[in-house]
């Protein structure tokens, strides 16, 4: 049997990636050096936190049906799960990507890096779709998708006026 996951959840692994995104975003930005770069990265780095508290909102504003649980979790379990989801299966975030940023990157290193971080996110969001009952909200996770692919563009858009 497939595991199904419904929207609810899927808000929620979503506000813990725009979280390391934005943690990304930030300690990239205050390690750039181009000034150019580095507005981009604070951009990015706002937009994130202003993503992780969309996903928030439309967390409270799903109805009952997209809050049903889609298995049966007695323990309150269902949380870390996620959480371990997020880390396990975006294979950048296995470790905090802040961490692997000491400053010494070069600003198409970081870009190159920020655009990868974003793939991960579509890829596991569309495979997050696919684990949503339609009736659940698999229409509002486009809506994450559509902001990553944004992310994405931007940061491409960065790394070509660089050359």
């Amino acid at each position: 049997m497939p595991i199904k996951f419904n929207a609810d959840e899927i808000f929620t692994m979503a506000e813990a990636v725009g979280k390391k995104c934005a943690g990304f975003y930030k300690t990239a930005a205050k390690n750039a050096t181009d000034p150019k770069s580095k507005a981009m990265l604070q951009r990015l780095a706002k937009q994130e936190l202003e993503h992780e508290k969309e996903f928030a909102q439309m967390r409270e504003r799903l109805s009952d049906e997209h809050r049903a649980s889609t298995a049966y979790d007695p323990d309150n379990e269902e949380a870390p799960y996620l959480h371990q989801m997020v880390e396990e299966n975006i294979s950048e975030w296995q470790h905090d990507p802040c961490v692997a940023l000491d400053g010494s990157e070069s600003t198409d290193m970081v870009l190159h890096k920020a655009i990868e971080l974003e793939k991960d996110a579509v890829l596991f969001f569309l495979t997050m779709k696919e684990m949503v009952p339609h009736k659940q909200g698999k229409d509002e996770i486009d809506k994450i998708i559509s902001e990553d692919l944004r992310h994405i563009s931007h940061l491409k858009k960065g790394l070509k006026s660089r050359k």
